[in-house]
Formats: C-alpha cells, structure tokens, sequence
C-alpha cells in the first residue's frame, strides 16, 4: 500500500508516506507509535528506533498528514 501526501510548495512532487504513519493517526492518534512499541515493531522495527532524526521524520509525516491530507498515487 502507497500513501501519497499532495505536492507543497516545499516540497515541489508528491511524497510517499509510510502506511504506519496512517494507521497509528487512525486507530490512536500521532504518539500512538511510541505507546505502543510491540505493534509497531511487529509492522516495521526500524520505524521505533528512538534515534533523533527517525523520531523527527515520523513527526513530520504525521504534520504532514494532518495538514496536508492524502492524495491516491497516479
């Protein structure tokens, strides 16, 4: 599965988004994935490393979700 935010100013295309991203804004909210360790490790280990800039790029996909919405890829 492919999630796509719109194109931004910034960032000039569309940008693949990580589905966890989604389904952790959907069942429990944006610090869902840091709250729930086990599920997310079992979906994508890497994705709960606590390193600083794989915590920093989880929470611009969820800004940029939230601000930005979804779009479908071509």
């Amino acid at each position: 599965m492919r999630i796509c935010a719109p194109a931004t100013q910034a960032s000039g295309g569309r940008q693949e988004r990580p589905h966890q991203t989604l389904y952790f804004l959907l069942t429990s909210g944006g610090s869902a994935l840091y709250g729930q360790i086990a599920l997310a490790s079992l979906m994508s280990p890497e994705m709960t490393w606590t390193e600083e800039a794989r915590v920093r790029l989880y929470a611009e996909n969820v800004a940029e979700v939230l601000l930005n919405g979804l779009s479908l890829p071509n």
